[in-house]
């Protein structure tokens, strides 16, 4: 977000159309964006599973959120980098405080302070999902009817599914812009229209021909290179829908960490 403000002023500066008081507006912008944004990343970790009450597979874990782990039940966390986290309790600690005293920065490294600190604490995996390079061409059908968060990698093929009900003419709708896509009478998906280009972050709204709305899907760019590093960034950015389907092709296909 940052560079695009950024580019945009440096670019209507040059043209003689803002003066430095607007420059210095969009620079004050730009870091409160930063400031929002922020704390949305600080949630480094997503539950690959869990036998504690309370935590749901999917879910995300902030650094400062408590972890409360009765005794004899474990919670295995999946890390941006595909790595694997997997702690026993009793446990009542956030990952803030488990890190805190070490200055070791692996995970290996850390789960080995976090035993001698009393912590059950065990990296696990080694399975071909979390060294394979993942292929990123997998079909994503994106739903007129659901409000719903897609992940996409740089060559994902994207495709609009027909609704149940209502017309066949379908306005996809973004910022005061509309571009009207038809669906063929036999057709039950079709390609996402190449002239409707998808930044990471863009929203876009379906509505009727009369304007009534019916979903709106939110997209965000993805780049891991293997399959567990996918998986925590469909959870952590929210993709849902994604990450449980993925979370069952790898546990059928006997790729997760046991």
């Amino acid at each position: 977000m940052t560079s695009q403000l950024d580019h945009k002023g440096r670019r209507l500066a040059q043209n003689g159309l803002i003066g430095r008081r607007a420059m210095a507006w969009l620079l004050t912008a730009a870091i409160t964006l930063l400031i929002i944004v922020g704390p949305a990343r600080a949630e480094e970790a997503v539950i690959l599973s869990s036998t504690a009450p309370g935590y749901a597979p999917g879910t995300a874990i902030a650094d400062g959120q408590t972890l409360r782990l009765p005794e004899r039940t474990s919670l295995t966390l999946l890390f941006r980098s595909g790595e694997v986290l997997r702690l026993r309790g009793p446990l009542d600690r956030s990952l803030t405080q488990l890190r805190a005293g070490s200055r070791e920065t692996s995970l290996q490294s850390l789960a080995a302070a976090l035993r001698v600190n009393g912590v059950d604490a065990a990296v696990i995996g080694g399975t071909r999902a979390a060294a394979a390079q993942r292929p990123d061409d997998d079909d994503v059908l994106v739903s007129l009817e659901r409000t719903a968060t897609y992940c996409l990698a740089a060559r994902t093929p994207l495709w609009l599914t027909r609704a149940s009900t209502g017309p066949l003419l379908v306005g996809l709708k973004r910022e005061g812009t509309l571009r009207e896509v038809r669906f063929p009478d036999a057709a039950d998906r079709i390609e996402w229209p190449a002239d409707v280009l998808i930044e990471d972050g863009d929203t876009i709204a379906f509505v009727t021909e009369n304007g009534v709305p019916r979903g709106a899907a939110s997209f965000r760019k993805v780049d891991a290179s293997s399959d567990l590093a996918w998986l925590a960034q469909l959870g952590l950015l929210g993709c849902t829908d994604q990450f449980q389907a993925a979370r069952r092709d790898l546990e059928a296909r006997k790729l997760l960490p046991e």
